[in-house]
């Protein structure tokens, strides 16, 4: 198995982590902000087996994953310190849609979605606050989303996210916490530190999934954990 995640992830969560995987882990970059400067999801994003990757990424990077077999290609948006360069590929695909601020997304990732419905969100950090289940069922921490994938169809739970830790801010956002490789959703910290935990638990349960928890401590935005099919 083979992951995408933040080197600042919780020693305890990370250590489980590199037990059940192969990572490559991000050390932060200079040119972003304190907090999310190692996050995956501000570098990376992925359209099933494919990663779109900004131009900004350290060549190191992409050895690493083309030696581990994972397809990779770049986008045309080259990252900065502030927003909206920091969100040009924090987009979500999934259920046959690109979800995402239509005005920030990356020209290679609309590329992509030739196929797939491209649903506008205002929140352009779409994919820190959107996790995709599976079939059309998803967790978010954003109204706005939540509004726009409701209209079609989709499952939601909400999550307050003022309950997420993120270092250097207030708080976090759910997307961040979570990553998928097959039947498993792998969490950051314990989920049971949500007030909404059982009824993602359940939610899990329902789509025959198991949960892993890494570490033990309160569930934190890491800027998401990718995994790689290269089987």
């Amino acid at each position: 198995m083979i992951a995408i995640a933040s080197s600042q992830m919780p020693a305890d969560a990370a250590s489980d982590l590199s037990r059940v995987a192969q990572v490559l882990w991000l050390e932060p970059q200079p040119q972003l902000y304190k907090g999310i400067e190692s996050h995956p999801d501000i570098f990376f994003c992925q359209k099933d087996t494919l990663f779109v990757a900004s131009p900004d990424i350290p060549p190191a990077w992409a050895e690493w994953l083309t030696k581990a077999g994972v397809k990779i290609i770049f986008g045309e948006s080259r990252l900065g310190s502030a927003y909206p360069l920091t969100a040009r590929y924090n987009a979500v695909f999934a259920s046959g849609m690109l979800i995402h601020h239509r005005n920030v997304t990356d020209k290679k990732l609309k590329l992509l979605c030739q196929r797939a419905e491209e649903v506008h969100v205002k929140q352009a950090y779409t994919r820190c606050n959107l996790f995709h289940l599976g079939e059309n069922y998803f967790i978010t921490s954003d109204k706005g989303i939540q509004k726009q994938l409701s209209m079609r169809g989709m499952n939601l739970i909400f999550v307050d996210p003022r309950q997420i830790r993120l270092d250097g801010h207030p708080y976090g956002f759910i997307g961040g916490c979570f990553g998928k490789s097959g039947n498993q959703i792998f969490c950051c910290g314990r989920l049971d530190s949500l007030k909404e935990a059982a009824e993602i638990r359940l939610m899990i349960q329902q789509l025959g999934l198991k949960l892993v928890e890494l570490g033990n401590g309160h569930i934190t935005d890491v800027g998401s954990i990718f995994f790689c099919d290269v089987g």
